[in-house]
Order: C-alpha cells, then structure tokens, then sequence
C-alpha cells in the first residue's frame, strides 16, 4: 500500500496538478507548461482528457510533444497573449543556455525553491489517501532531485538514442524555507476542500485558487508551485 502510495503521488506531482514555474527568487519567470492525464492503478493504463484533442490509435510511449501543442492552442483560446510569453521564456532560455556555455566552469548549481500545495477532502471517502504525509513529499523531491542530477540508480539504463545527451542538469529543487511575506515555513501548505474531485477536462485550475475550493498558488517568480489533489471524472 504504501509503495503504491508513493507511486501515485508521483504521478499526482507530474501530470494532475500543473505549476506555475520560477527560475529563480531573483528572476523573471515565464509559463511552464505541465499536462493532465491519469494512469490507471489496476492496467497501468495512460487515459489521456477528451479536451486536449489527441487520437490515441497511435500513441508512442511519450506525447509530451503533442499534449504540450494541444495544451498551447487551449491557453491560447483564452488568452492571445499567452504566446507572447512563450516567445518571452524561449528567449530567457536560449540566453541561458548561451551564458551558461559560455561560463558553465564558473556557475553554481541552481537552486529552485517549491510549494506543495495539498488540496485534500477529508470526507472524500474514495480517495482517502488526499492529505499525503510529508514524508512521501521529501521521497518526491529526492527522486527528483536525482534525475535533474543525473544520479538517479537507473541512469546507467539510458536509451541509446538520449546517451549521448543525457547528463546532469545542475538544477535541484528544495522546499521554500520563507513564505512570501518572510516568514519561515516548511514549503508545505494542506487545504481543506469540499471538492470531491476535480474534472480533468473542465477543472483543470481549480484547485489553484482559493475561491474555487482550492489553494491560491504563491508568487510564480519565486517559486515552483505544486498541488497535489484528486482529479478524476
């Protein structure tokens, strides 16, 4: 129970709940696209929302490519903007990448500071799992500590085609030690809802807000921000 427990949290991490993404506490941030789908615990099957528009008579092991385009043309719908700040981030990015080639000897490793919001509804009997201890959320940020690292057990077992490339990014994340007012905390916030579980095809931002039974997200330029809830049809 608790292993499958550790395993759905993970998957919780990275693709229930998205995250407005912060390069660093002194730097702009742009949008950081993260994808809904869910994962069956019984066939380990990947069903992937009505809304984002992708056949699935042909699915390759990873659609992060098409989820992100179809993920992209829905912001957009909403807001015209939105691809002005894309244009913004891959900019930051590429001029990242050009500094940091060019000064890579000279350059600490990044620190990110995260917030795990947890939404949880303590009468959900369903998924009474909602409110995940803290323990399982340090094994989260260890885990992916180690693969932004590259010192994940499993790397000797890189594929082939990504050897060559793969490497260690010299990025890691840790829990925010201050709030946004200064005060000190333990990266963690716990919010009781009445939601029994958020639609992944209509509900996708509700539990980012406090006015719609979730949790408002902190400031995006200085923190990863991550909810972890229960979304399900």
């Amino acid at each position: 129970m608790k292993t499958q427990l550790k395993r759905h949290l993970f998957l919780l991490i990275f693709t229930f709940i998205t995250s407005q993404f912060g390069y660093s506490q002194n730097q702009t941030a742009a949008p950081f696209v993260t994808n809904h789908y869910t994962k069956s615990k019984t066939t380990n099957q990947v069903t992937i929302p009505k809304s984002l528009g992708i056949s699935t008579n042909s699915i390759a092991k990873c659609i992060a490519d098409e989820a992100t385009s179809s993920f992209i043309q829905q912001q957009l719908a909403i807001n015209p903007n939105y691809q002005s700040k894309i244009n913004q981030q891959e900019t930051a990015i590429k001029n990242w990448a050009q500094n940091y080639l060019q000064n890579k000897n000279g350059m600490a490793v990044r620190t990110i500071p995260v917030v795990v919001h947890v939404v949880h509804n303590p009468n959900n009997s369903n998924s009474p799992d909602e409110n995940v201890p803290d323990s399982y959320i340090f094994d989260m940020l260890t885990t992916l500590n180690e693969d932004f690292r590259r010192q994940n057990s499993d790397a000797s077992q890189t594929r082939a085609l990504f050897a060559s490339v793969a490497a260690d990014s010299e990025i890691e994340f840790c829990l925010a030690s201050k709030d946004p007012n200064g005060l000190t905390t333990t990266g963690i916030t716990r919010t009781s809802s009445s939601e029994g579980s958020f639609n992944p095809d209509t509900e996708t931002n509700k539990m980012k807000s406090d006015g719609t039974n979730g949790k408002t997200g902190w400031p995006s330029d200085d923190y990863l921000n991550i909810w972890i809830c229960n979304i399900s049809n």
